[in-house]
């Protein structure tokens, strides 16, 4: 609060008044009546809940080093602490007298996915005089303030989500095409509605006690069940997302002389089950994804053709690239939707390379006689192995999702009672 401190105006800190917290895919907004607060976050930082004694007889009387972690900043309230622990004070806090002040203002892609599509459209057109040859997961990663929330490991997740859209592929051959960047948007959109509606039933509720995270061992280690692509050894998949994967691998590496992608009869990994939240719902996609002739034909009773007249649709159609082909196989969905045991009916092992950071994937890179050839390199198998979610969480290294940050708590069980301290 130190850079109100010149203004007379400015409230003391005994009269704010939490009354509001709202969330965004990169901060926590905290009304606090007088004053609005938005923490960022970054990378290694994360809220607890302590009650009054525990942050006055236990977190107060450590040193950091003893804590392990560092108190970025704290909210002392008359019952409990809320407390934002950070591992080296990467985080950001920012201020304001209203909402309005704060800076990064995201569009919620499930609260208003019309307004996300039309952020994503301005995106694009923005970016068509660029030469738009380096890899979209690059592109889209370093756009935030559009993919809201999409890091290092989600837009792995997100890609194999969206059909195993190469990660591999150049950004104008992911977002020039309706089907693709389609599956991006609807992917996004599962990915957060899952992430709201079912991350804290399915995970994180078991592992808090007395309001602080505690995850043991073995909850750390069932993230990895959540996780499609990122850090695992292998996937699984349906019987016929692992003919479209070997299929895929065949036509990359038997195609013989000079080529393109343009050129080439090769379809998408695509598995329409990771979609079907979205692809279920009103003002689905689904006329982008499958091409407005085959989803017409597939929806049948179980959702609805949307009238088109999106964000996306629009943009695509006064670009003239609405007849673009889809990347699908055409005959292949049948039926569109699976049951759940289907998915699992076989796998196939990941794969990992490093651009800028790690990507991992099912398929191989584009070849080198391809013209749209992977700007990647590889990884050896000892890095490929020490970066797999199940042998990090083996060591004191930080994992990912929502148990690995700093300053979890530690279950102890009382000697005779049973009963967890």
């Amino acid at each position: 609060m130190w850079k109100f401190s010149r203004h007379s105006t400015t409230p003391s800190i005994e009269t704010l008044v939490l009354t509001g917290v709202h969330t965004s895919a990169r901060a926590l907004i905290l009304n606090l009546g007088a004053l609005w607060c938005q923490i960022q976050f970054l990378t290694h930082c994360s809220p607890q809940m302590y009650t009054r004694q525990v942050w006055n007889e236990v977190i107060c009387t450590l040193t950091k080093k003893a804590r392990g972690f560092r108190v970025g900043l704290a909210f002392v309230f008359q019952s409990f602490v809320l407390c934002f622990n950070t591992l080296d004070l990467m985080f950001q806090v920012s201020w304001s007298y209203d909402r309005v002040g704060l800076p990064y203002h995201l569009v919620d892609v499930v609260d208003d996915y019309i307004s996300f599509l039309q952020c994503v459209v301005d995106w694009v057109l923005s970016r068509i005089g660029m030469r738009r040859d380096g890899l979209a997961v690059l592109a889209i990663r370093g756009s935030p303030e559009i993919w809201g929330g999409v890091g290092v490991y989600t837009v792995n997740e997100l890609f194999k989500m969206a059909g195993w859209i190469s990660v591999f592929l150049p950004e104008r051959e992911v977002v020039d095409n309706p089907s693709r960047l389609a599956r991006l948007c609807e992917a996004l959109y599962v990915y957060a509605f899952l992430s709201r509606d079912t991350l804290w039933s399915v995970f994180l509720y078991s592992s808090i006690h007395d309001g602080v995270l505690a995850p043991t061992q073995d909850q750390r280690a069932t993230y990895a069940n959540w996780l499609h692509i990122f850090g695992k050894e292998r996937v699984f998949m349906s019987d016929h997302m692992g003919q479209l994967h070997d299929s895929y691998e065949v036509c990359h590496w038997n195609s013989l002389g000079t080529w393109s992608l343009a050129q080439s009869n090769i379809f998408d990994v695509f598995e329409p089950t990771d979609l079907r939240i979205a692809l279920q719902r009103d003002g689905n996609l689904g006329h982008l994804v499958f091409g407005l002739q085959q989803w017409s034909s597939v929806v049948k009773k179980w959702s609805s053709v949307s009238p088109g007249d999106d964000p996306l649709t629009t943009m695509f159609t006064e670009r003239g690239l609405l007849a673009s082909p889809t990347y699908l196989h055409p005959t292949i969905y049948r039926p569109v939707i699976l049951p759940d045991a289907q998915l699992r009916a076989t796998w196939r092992h990941s794969k990992s390379y490093r651009a800028i950071k790690q990507l991992w994937s099912v398929t191989s890179p584009i070849p080198l006689n391809c013209v749209n050839r992977s700007r990647v390199s590889s990884v050896s198998h000892v890095e490929r192995e020490a970066t797999l979610f199940k042998n990090i969480i083996e060591t004191k290294k930080v994992a990912i999702g929502p148990f690995e940050y700093c300053g979890n708590g530690l279950v102890v069980k009382g000697q005779g009672l049973g009963a967890n301290l």
